[in-house]
């Protein structure tokens, strides 16, 4: 699959390497259902049969999931995706609404790379706030660096009561 990392704009429903492999999964299940079908003179697979994420990838790419010819290059795309989508681990102190990864993946996407992956996990010890890790940076949002960062202030107010 030629195409270039910055190339490909994944839709808002893609999220994770976990959407990825679960796409990939569906698609060679309709491939093979299809060639079963094709064997023995049934219909192959409907779009409609099809998940909402499935038809938005291959929507993307100007492809269609049910044609034999599309669907090698959409595992091809899928599978250069899985190796080189970039991908951000965020930890959040709750576990995040959909919409807040939604919005956090739109601005990754807009932002840096429209391929950007998003690995999301709960780390309670934050407080609130994030954490945000790429390949080689961290970006620390939570409280509990805040509050350490503003003690002394706080012990000076807190003392001057």
């Amino acid at each position: 699959f030629a195409m270039q990392p910055s190339a490909l704009s994944l839709p808002d429903s893609i999220v994770s390497h976990a959407d990825l492999a679960r796409i990939e999964r569906e698609l060679r299940q309709i491939a093979e259902n299809n060639r079963q079908a094709h064997l023995v003179g049934r219909a192959a697979t409907p779009a409609h049969h099809m998940s909402a994420e499935l038809r938005e990838l291959a929507l993307q790419l100007s492809l269609d999931a049910g044609r034999a010819s599309d669907q090698d290059q959409l595992l091809s795309a899928l599978s250069w995706l899985k190796d080189a989508a970039p991908q951000v681990h965020v930890s959040f102190a709750a576990p995040p609404t959909e919409a807040a990864v939604i919005q956090l993946v739109r601005w990754f996407r807009l932002h840096a790379n429209p391929s950007t992956l998003l690995k999301v996990s709960v780390k309670p010890s934050l407080v609130g706030g994030c954490v945000i890790r790429t390949g080689n940076k961290v970006f620390d949002f939570g409280f509990e660096k805040l509050l350490h960062a503003a003690a002394p202030t706080l012990q000076k107010r807190v003392g001057a009561l």
